[in-house]
């Protein structure tokens, strides 16, 4: 009796958290009046869980064709009739409507090679990923896929569905998506027994696309909690599978006074004191991925000489195996490369040769990639010169100095008038003039640059017998 009584308050609680709006009552009133219709998976989850939900989807065991009539006035897309899952737009939203069904067999990378369509949700619902998934809701009751469902949701767990290795294996991204769902939605526990079936079959992971482990691998990133994320790809060995350059980042002692991390540490408390933007959080991760590479010792003390260069080359590497876009590899690797830079910018000179280098759109993430920097290492901290450096490389930006070639008020045909016709002296005197704007912007005047050109061609600092 104790038993039915909790039982019955925890669902009152449960369903006082479900708000529905106008506009999904609608669809849900919709297929029940043709059959059985029940909202599934993150919208019922995340609302429970007390946080906004974004998308809504629906099951129903209305057939396929059906329900193509049915919605036939809302804008309704078939995406597949293999899945039986229709799309459709109701005041400028998205909703997925798919036919209850259950999986049959998979190939190694989660392309089912058959389903079967049922009309029960228990078998709907037995078929998802984890228990705080493997929920449904009828506008007025809630079917669960697990007796664990509600305690996982209350708990704050992630816990597959089933047999841990049996939905590991029938979608091996699923481990990476315990972790993503586990930081990302700021859960508290993860399930003992799917942490180890996700460390025996990590493995696994590389029998799916980069395409997908990239998907949930931004995610993780910017999530809420980015650095437990890692932790957590390190302590299911997910890390040491698609991510090996950062692992062998783990237990490298820096041996040197700024540091009290290792170099692993290091750049998980870097990554976690930048803000929510994937092309930051990449260089943060990633600025000293070469320094197990560049180690020496100098009495006693630890160095990484040009560690900056070979991280550049392995964030490359990296992001070019994970197919990032190249507008974000050329980014991230222009901020990993630059990482140490700022602190040393005091002239105007150096602060263009900053800007040039990393692009004016990277430098707000440069500022913040090196204050991070610094607060991953020894304290105290102190940002005086990035402070100092920004501010500078601010001004020039917004007094539209000259930074380039392009820039100068002269042009190679300006110095083909000079008569001078090769093309490498051209560029030479174009250098000399542009490192006087750099210095000085000035000089840059036409009449200044034309002598600036002739002195260089007159006392022979450029000259063609030094070709």
């Amino acid at each position: 009796m104790f038993n039915k009584y909790f039982y019955f308050k925890s669902m009152v609680i449960i369903m006082d958290k479900i708000f529905l709006t106008k506009d999904i009552s609608h669809i849900l009133d919709i297929l029940n009046f043709y059959g059985r219709g029940y909202i599934i998976g993150g919208y019922i989850r995340d609302t429970l869980l007390g946080i906004h939900p974004k998308d809504c989807d629906f099951c129903t065991d209305i057939s396929y064709k059906r329900l193509l009539s049915i919605f036939s006035g809302y804008s309704s897309v078939s995406v597949g009739k293999s899945f039986g899952v229709i799309k459709i737009h109701l005041n400028g939203l998205t909703y997925d409507i798919a036919k209850m069904r259950r999986d049959v067999s998979f190939t190694s990378n989660r392309r089912e090679t058959g389903i079967e369509f049922v009309d029960n949700i228990m078998e709907d619902l037995q078929r998802r990923d984890f228990t705080i998934n493997s929920i449904a809701y009828d506008g007025r009751n809630f079917v669960y896929g697990s007796k664990l469902c509600e305690e996982d949701i209350n708990g704050k767990t992630v816990r597959f569905i089933g047999l841990p290795s049996d939905r590991i294996k029938e979608d091996p991204l699923r481990m990476l998506r315990g972790i993503r769902l586990f930081t990302e939605k700021n859960l508290k526990n993860f399930d003992y027994d799917s942490l180890n079936a996700i460390k025996i079959n990590a493995n696994l992971i590389n029998n799916i696309s980069m395409e997908r482990i990239r998907e949930e691998f931004v995610k993780i990133l910017l999530s809420d909690r980015p650095k437990l994320g890692i932790i957590y790809l390190l302590k299911c060995n997910l890390l040491q599978e698609f991510l090996p350059e950062l692992y062998d980042c783990y237990n490298f002692e820096q041996h040197n006074p700024n540091h009290h991390k290792d170099v692993f540490g290091h750049s998980l408390l870097v990554l976690e004191n930048t803000k929510k933007d994937i092309i930051l959080r990449l260089a943060a991760l990633f600025h000293d991925i070469g320094k197990p590479n560049t180690f020496s010792m100098e009495n006693g003390v630890g160095h990484f000489y040009g560690h900056n260069i070979i991280s550049t080359e392995l964030t490359h590497k990296i992001l070019s195996r994970l197919n990032f876009s190249k507008y974000i590899i050329d980014a991230v690797s222009k901020l990993v490369y630059d990482h140490m830079s700022m602190i040393n910018v005091s002239t105007k000179s150096s602060a263009k040769k900053i800007i040039n280098r990393v692009g004016i759109e990277n430098i707000e993430n440069l500022y913040f990639l090196s204050r991070a920097d610094i607060l991953g290492s020894f304290p105290p901290y102190n940002f005086d010169r990035i402070d100092a450096a920004l501010n500078l490389i601010r001004g020039i930006i917004f007094a539209n100095e000259p930074l380039s070639v392009k820039d100068l008020k002269i042009s190679g045909k300006d110095i083909i008038n000079l008569g001078i016709t090769d093309g490498i002296l051209i560029g030479e005197i174009l250098k000399i003039c542009l490192a006087e704007v750099l210095e000085n912007p000035d000089k840059n005047n036409k009449e200044i640059l034309i002598h600036i050109a002739k002195c260089n061609m007159h006392n022979n600092k450029i000259s063609e017998k030094n070709l």
